[in-house]
């Protein structure tokens, strides 16, 4: 299929059109753009303003991966809450106790740096695209069980965005953008664990995935905390790898 444009094209694709660009390949950008999308995204997890707005969809995130953790456990969601203050909850139904619990609590903090280093790996073998619709899918899957106005507007907004990305922007362009997302996931999931240690320091945290863990397990909340610390600087550092423009010769 042809490239249409340099950006984003005048019409949007069909929707035949569209499964062959979520199907195929886009090419990598140029080392300097992949330089300025590292640092915009860097930006914008360490600005407050910025990070005040974007800080939703790392929540979203995480509250993602304590719903899967719940349905893979067999356990009924029930809903999910992402509330304007981009705090998040998710309530269900069902047996939670031994290792289903405790996996259910240490699923949220390293669910959006995982999904930065999935998404990693698929932009590495050139599918920007397909990047941009697993992960819109995935937010779908959420918004049947989102029960806040807010949380609701977000995420359709949040779909939309990927959605017109896919049908309007050139390969390129969406491979840019699949980049910008990685690596704001994989430094909001840094950011919002040492929010969490910043908040348990100063004793303005209620009962948390770390309470949560410590009374799953007996494990001093230490363990838990320098736990999640590794996990979200592990998929920071191996997704930098994958997504880093590293000289070749």
């Amino acid at each position: 299929m042809t490239a249409r444009g340099t950006g984003f094209g005048v019409e949007a694709r069909s929707p035949r059109e569209l499964l062959d660009v979520v199907l195929g390949t886009q090419p990598a950008p140029p080392r300097e753009v992949v330089v300025l999308v590292a640092c915009a995204a860097t930006l914008g997890v360490v600005k407050r303003e910025s990070w005040g707005l974007l800080r939703i969809y790392v929540t979203m995130l995480h509250e993602g991966g304590h719903a899967l953790v719940a349905v893979l456990s067999r356990r009924r969601v029930t809903k999910i809450l992402l509330n304007a203050n981009t705090s998040g909850a998710v309530h269900s139904l069902g047996e939670r106790k031994g290792a289903k619990a405790v996996l259910g609590s240490l699923a949220g903090y390293p669910a959006p740096g995982l999904v930065a280093l999935g998404a990693a790996v698929l932009i590495g073998r050139g599918r920007a695209s397909l990047t941009l619709c697993v992960v819109a899918c995935l937010a779908l899957l959420m918004l049947v069980k989102i029960r806040t106005v807010y949380g609701v507007f977000v995420t359709i907004f949040f779909v939309a965005g990927l959605v017109a990305v896919m049908a309007l922007a050139d390969p390129r362009a969406q491979t840019g953008v699949a980049h910008l997302m990685a690596w704001f996931l994989a430094a909001g999931a840094v950011r919002s664990v040492f929010e969490m240690l910043r908040r348990r320091r100063l004793g303005r945290h209620k009962t948390d995935d770390v309470d949560n863990l410590v009374a799953e397990t007996g494990l001093p909340a230490a363990f838990w905390m320098a736990t999640f610390v590794w996990m979200v600087l592990a998929t920071y550092a191996a997704s930098a790898l994958l997504l880093a423009p590293w000289p070749t010769g």
